[in-house]
């Protein structure tokens, strides 16, 4: 989701083939991670919500599942996230989140949505490339 990587890809070179092992180690540390943000992005997000959501990625890999959080939560966190303003480097205005996310994903003309069982209407939008990302 924050990388914009597929979970595995053996086009990568070795040290990078499972996403979760290479990413892992930048995950709690603000200068790593924006090093493995997604490039697309270009810096139009706010780091704050991405170093949230690193926090519960850390949470979702848990080796104990009694550790990891309830989707409910990981929901509630993506929703605050989204929320998060930006400045937009061409404008200085502020924007949300969310519709930085929006332009990220249609980069690929597409979005991806998952509905979950958090309430009526509640949508998760996922990276288009990870869109068939599991849940935690």
């Amino acid at each position: 989701m924050l990388t914009g990587l597929r979970a595995m890809d053996t086009n990568r070179p070795s040290a990078q083939l499972n996403l979760v092992e290479w990413a892992k180690p930048s995950l709690s540390q603000k200068k790593k991670l924006k090093k493995i943000m997604d490039p697309r992005l270009q810096d139009a997000y706010p780091i704050t919500g991405a170093m949230q959501i690193a926090e519960v990625i850390l949470r979702c890999l848990e080796s104990d599942p009694k550790n990891r959080p309830a989707m409910e939560e990981v929901l509630g966190t993506l929703q605050r996230v989204s929320a998060i303003k930006v400045k937009s480097k061409d404008t200085d205005q502020p924007s949300s989140a969310a519709s930085s996310s929006s332009s990220h994903q249609n980069l690929r003309g597409q979005t991806h949505s998952r509905h979950t069982g958090a309430g009526a209407g509640s949508r998760v939008h996922l990276h288009p490339r990870t869109a068939t990302a599991r849940a935690c």
